[in-house]
């Protein structure tokens, strides 16, 4: 029996942590989406969203407590399946962060001042000139079409024009390789912790199914009741003779039968 209840107490732990951390996500995105114009229809994406990811936690919740074998079945595996994912996020990652130290060391050294190399001729650095060039103009014409002013737009499309410049393009590329590898790292943690919770939720989740496929007196909606008997059961003290079971809905909630004063 102690070791239904630690395995179900992790259980719930577990559920509670990922009902919380979806929670929390959720209502950034809605004060996210809230702060953008035209944002009811996200708004409504994130709910429907956010009830669908609640509904694996709650089969964990609710399968630890009503000791439901296909709700906890449902919250084992689709924690399995959903840890599959993290574990292919954190490969993207982790290749996020390879890109960005690379992209980083290859305008590191096709800067001005760095020394001749062989990583960095001239080819590669009109390439670079141009991907600069290219990106500038597609971003103007992206600024130009949000929800900004006229005024704004100009003022933000002229500022990434002056960083994407030929004199400040190798060095705005450095930097953003470095914020991409910088992202990637805290991506890759984050999703590393997520892999770790899901994973833990489907093991403890079929674990806890097992021990109800092995233990009879962990069925039944209320374990504390079930240990009750079984201790009325061990004697009554003065007398030292055995009880029977006091109801026939324990014996139907059970599955089992007592005799008295013959022992089992």
């Amino acid at each position: 029996m102690g070791s239904f209840r630690s395995t179900s107490r992790c259980v719930l732990c577990l559920a509670g942590t990922s009902a919380l951390l979806i929670l929390i996500d959720s209502i950034s995105e809605v004060v996210l989406y809230s702060r953008v114009p035209n944002g009811f229809a996200r708004l409504i994406g994130v709910v429907i969203g956010c009830i669908i990811a609640l509904s694996i936690p709650y089969c964990g919740w609710q399968g630890v407590r009503d000791r439901n074998d296909g709700m906890l079945c449902l919250f084992s595996h689709f924690s399995y399946a959903i840890g599959c994912l993290d574990c292919l996020a954190f490969c993207l990652c982790c290749a996020l962060v390879v890109v960005g130290v690379g992209f980083t060391h290859l305008a590191q050294s096709c800067d001005e001042t760095a020394q001749p190399n062989d990583v960095c001729d001239d080819d590669l650095k009109n390439k670079l000139y141009d991907t600069c060039e290219e990106f500038s103009i597609h971003f103007k014409k992206a600024v130009l079409n949000s929800t900004l002013t006229s005024e704004e737009a100009s003022q933000v499309a002229a500022e990434m024009n002056d960083r994407l410049s030929e004199q400040k393009c190798i060095d705005t590329l450095a930097g953003w390789g470095f914020v991409l590898a910088a992202a990637g790292v805290i991506l890759a943690v984050t999703r590393c912790f997520l892999l770790c919770l899901h994973c833990a939720s489907g093991h403890y989740g079929g674990k806890v199914r097992t021990l109800l496929d092995e233990d009879p007196r962990a069925v039944g909606s209320d374990s504390d009741l079930i240990e009750g008997v079984l201790q009325v059961v061990r004697g009554d003290g003065a007398t030292g003779r055995r009880r029977i079971w006091p109801s026939a809905t324990l014996r139907g909630s059970t599955g089992w039968h007592g005799k008295s004063d013959g022992g089992f």
